[in-house]
Formats: structure tokens, C-alpha cells, sequence
């Protein structure tokens, strides 16, 4: 196998040739099956154009040692929401009106289902069942298999966040009553509304359930933990910017992992015990400048002393902001509506020439969540990504140049991690080292990503900026068990 690690330029007649085949059938495939691991590399992949919605292209790899790799890009609409759901055979993304089906292997659509309300959410399936909310302003539960909707509740004037399932629920939140927000549980098989309880300001992304336990960033960078039926358990305070919490936390062997501060738009990481909410003692993250630098745009390098890539760096991060009054819209349809509904927490802006990112909304927002992997938690800011070993040790700071388009998906033995200008790359916990880095390219140029990616089966899904969702093998074939936003239906990976 030719293990070149140069970029190759495909000749127009070739990548044509590759990018209007037949697209391959939908087998069922366990992960990686049929291919062996690639060295560490840098590849090169063109996506065509798709003039026509829900009809897939093939993608076209390079070098040619790589032409057994397969894939295809597909247009899902306008008003796409792209953090794609994997369930083995399926994808799941939704658009402006309407969530979609796609076989996960070819991209033919199996089935699309028009809602009442805009924009469905980044979608979590479980059991054979698909659950979202939309914007403006309901829950759903429809079949994976033939989209057939089993039912629907309406939830609060406009929701900002996506749905977790875990234990047979299926937890919301969204605007309440009299200016307050809420959180309530729903049975996932009927909808039946279990509880509904009061908070002081919305959910950041989703609700995260674990161990017994429902926990919630909210808007004002406090996070709670409740019981399965909502009562309190405990609170962090609000309003000191050193330690205001920027996204989803996540729950880890009893620990609480949460991204905080980043007024340079470099998150730092806070460390709680997850049955108290107290901090055991443990540093949060020191300042970039203190940290283990290294760039990311030699496949291979590992970690120097230097600051890492030289370039334009993105802005900084926004933290999500309190809530303000006075929807501007009026009454949502289907139900009574609240002047209160709070605003969509802000993404982190791209920074000098970085790609637009698309008005997607609250739910739109994952933020720096870290994520674990084999001992080693990673951060994403708005030009870098954190590793801090769990169990203590030096921290590296990987300068990504381009910018991560969401927290990395911890996929078998790699972080994968897409960024603003349309790469993958696959990071080694260990050590930071890239394993592989693979370029998206179009006609115009590199593509623009805008949603972390899903890693199922040795092939990862991401969104674009332009209502696309892009399916490629990767280069390990190994890699797998990180299907939907936040690693699972009850997000808590």
C-alpha cells in the first residue's frame, strides 16, 4: 500500500468519473468491515455538486491507495439542522420543515416527514424510535424505520435545545410560566407528561442523564443536577465569569466535566464531584500560554514547547447569555406562547475569513462540551482543542487554525474533530499526535462544516454551512460508538 503522506491533486476527468458512479448498495456492515487501517496520512476528498435535494453523490478519495474509501454528499434543505443521528443502517437530519431519513452506507432516502413547526433538532434515537424537538415549538416521537409519527406534544413558545432519552423518558426544556423556564420529563413510549418543573433560566444544548441523575447547563453559567422526577439536588452560583459554564456538562465516573471561563475564547476545564457539585480539589485548566502548544497541520506531529500554527486566530467564544424578554414573534401555533422565551445562545464567531456559520438557533449551539476518551478529556475553543489527562499529567493545547466546528466525537480509539474549513482530522488521546487528517473539497474550495461529527461503523457524518450532510469512511476503519449529538440519546458520553 502506498503510504505517501503528501496531498494529491485528482485530475478533473478522474474525480468526475469517481463522483458520477453509481453510488454502492446498503449493505449491513460491522465497523470497519473489509478494509484494513491506513497509516497515518493526509487525504484528499472531492464532494460534488448536489443540484438536486436527497439525492446522494458519490465523494472521490485521494491518493489512489485510498480508492477503496467511499462516501457520498446529499442535500437535506434549507434550514438544516446538521448534527446527524446514526442508528447502524440509518441517518437521521432534519431541515427547515421536515426531518429525513437516509441509508447510512449509500444516502438513498427511506422516508421524510414534514412537521408543524421549524427547524427539527439535532434528533435522538432510541429503541427504534426518533425524538426531536423544533424550534417553534413541539416534541416528537416518530418510527426510525418507516417515519410513521407516534406522537407529539407541544412544549413552550420556542425551544432551544434538543431532547435526552434515557430510562423510558424523554427530558425537554423551554420557556414556563409567568417568565420562568422549565424542564420536564415525558414517558417516551406514550408522551405522557411525568413532571414538569421550574428553573431560573433555559437549558444550554440539552439536558444530560446519567447515573440517576438529570443535569443541565443553564444560560446564566449555572449548572443544577436533579432526580428523576426533578427535585433539586444541587446548584453551582451564577455570574462569576472565571467559572460561568459555556456548554453541556459532561458526567464521568462520578466526576462532572464542564467548560468554563474562556473570555479569550480558549474554554478552561472546572471539575466537580457529580453527586455534590463540589469541586475535589482538582486545577481547572491553566491559561493557553502555559500550556503545551502544538499545530495541527502536519499529520503526524506531536506536541513542542512552541505556540503552535501561526495565522489569524478566531474570535473569542461567547459565553451563552442570560435570558431577555419580548418574543418578538408573538404566540407560537398550538399554544399560548410566552414574552419570555429566551434568546439562542451565540455560537463562537468565526473570526477574520472564516466561513459563515448558518442561523440555526439555540439548539444550534453545542459549545466547548468536553468530551472523554481513554483517560484524556478534550475542549474545544475557538481556535484550538485542550487534551487534559483526567488522571493528571502536563496538557496540551492543539492549535487548530481553522477553527473546530463543534466538540470532537470520541470514536474507539481517536478523537474525531471537524473544523470551519471542512477537515477531519484524527487525534490520538494520548499524546495529540494526528493519525489522519482528511480535506473536503469542492469546486469552490474547501467546504465549510458546521456540526460535530457522528462516527458509526468506521464512517463519520457531519453537516455543512450550506445544508448538506457529508458521509465518509475514514482512513481507521476501527472507529466507532459515537452516533449522535452528545455520544448518545441521553447525551452523557
Amino acid at each position: 500500500m502506498n503510504s505517501a503522506r503528501g496531498p494529491v491533486v485528482l485530475s478533473v476527468a478522474a474525480a468526475a468519473a469517481v463522483a458520477l458512479a453509481a453510488l454502492p448498495p446498503d449493505p449491513v456492515r460491522a465497523a470497519g468491515e473489509g478494509r484494513e487501517a491506513a497509516p497515518p496520512t493526509l487525504l484528499e476528498v472531492l464532494v460534488p455538486e448536489t443540484p438536486a435535494l436527497h439525492e446522494p453523490r458519490a465523494l472521490a478519495f485521494g491518493p489512489a491507495a485510498f480508492d477503496g474509501l467511499q462516501g457520498f454528499v446529499v442535500s437535506v434543505g434549507e434550514g438544516a439542522i446538521l448534527t446527524p443521528a446514526v442508528d447502524g443502517t440509518r441517518l437521521f437530519a432534519g431541515s427547515g420543515l421536515e426531518i429525513h431519513c437516509y441509508m447510512a452506507m449509500g444516502g438513498k432516502r427511506g422516508w421524510s416527514r414534514k412537521v408543524d413547526d421549524s427547524q427539527p433538532t439535532a434528533p435522538a434515537v432510541e429503541d427504534g424510535q426518533v425524538y426531536f424537538n423544533t424550534q417553534s415549538c413541539t416534541l416528537y416521537d416518530v418510527d426510525a424505520e418507516t417515519g410513521d409519527l407516534r406522537w407529539q406534544e407541544w412544549v413552550a413558545g420556542s425551544v432551544n435545545s434538543t431532547p435526552a432519552v434515557a430510562g423510558g423518558r424523554v427530558y425537554v426544556s423551554g420557556p414556563g410560566e409567568g417568565g420562568a423556564w422549565k424542564i420536564e420529563a415525558r414517558e417516551a413510549r406514550t408522551g405522557k407528561l411525568l413532571f414538569r418543573k421550574s428553573l431560573p433560566a433555559d437549558v444550554v444544548s440539552a439536558p444530560v442523564a446519567a447515573d440517576g441523575r438529570v443535569y443541565c447547563t443553564l444560560a446564566d453559567g449555572s449548572v443544577r443536577a436533579l432526580d428523576p422526577e426533578g427535585n433539586p439536588l444541587w446548584e453551582t452560583a451564577a455570574g462569576d465569569p472565571s467559572t460561568r459554564v459555556l456548554a453541556a456538562p459532561t458526567p464521568h465516573e462520578g466526576r462532572l466535566l464542564l467548560a468554563a471561563g474562556g473570555s479569550d475564547g480558549e474554554p478552561g476545564l472546572l471539575d466537580l464531584d457529580a453527586a455534590t457539585g463540589k469541586s475535589p480539589g482538582r486545577a481547572v485548566a491553566t491559561p493557553p500560554d502555559r500550556r503545551q502548544g502544538m499545530a495541527a497541520g502536519d499529520v503526524g506531529r506531536k506536541g513542542g514547547n512552541g505556540p503552535g500554527a501561526a495565522g489569524p486566530k478566531p474570535g473569542p467564544a461567547a459565553a451563552p447569555k442570560d435570558p431577555v424578554r419580548d418574543r418578538p414573534n408573538g404566540p407560537a401555533k398550538g399554544g399560548k406562547g410566552n414574552p419570555s422565551d429566551p434568546p439562542a445562545p451565540p455560537a463562537p464567531p468565526g473570526g477574520p475569513g472564516a466561513p459563515p456559520r448558518p442561523p440555526v438557533g439555540g439548539f444550534g449551539y453545542e459549545g466547548p462540551r468536553p468530551v472523554v476518551l481513554r483517560g484524556t478529556v478534550a475542549v474545544a475553543g475557538s481556535a484550538s482543542l485542550l487534551l487534559r489527562p483526567l488522571a493528571g499529567g502536563a496538557e496540551r493545547r492543539l492549535e487548530i487554525e481553522d477553527g473546530p466546528a463543534g466538540p470532537p466525537a470520541a470514536a474507539g480509539s481517536l478523537f474525531v474533530l471537524a473544523t470551519r474549513r471542512g477537515r477531519l482530522l484524527g487525534i490520538d488521546p494520548a499524546d495529540g499526535t494526528i493519525r489522519f487528517e482528511m480535506r473536503f473539497r469542492g469546486r469552490g474550495g474547501s467546504l465549510s462544516f458546521s456540526s460535530s461529527p457522528s462516527v458509526s461503523r468506521g464512517r463519520a457524518y457531519v453537516g455543512t454551512a450550506d445544508g448538506r450532510v457529508v458521509a465518509a469512511d475514514l482512513p481507521e476503519p476501527s472507529l466507532d460508538g459515537w452516533p449522535m449529538w452528545g455520544g448518545s440519546p441521553s447525551r452523557a458520553k
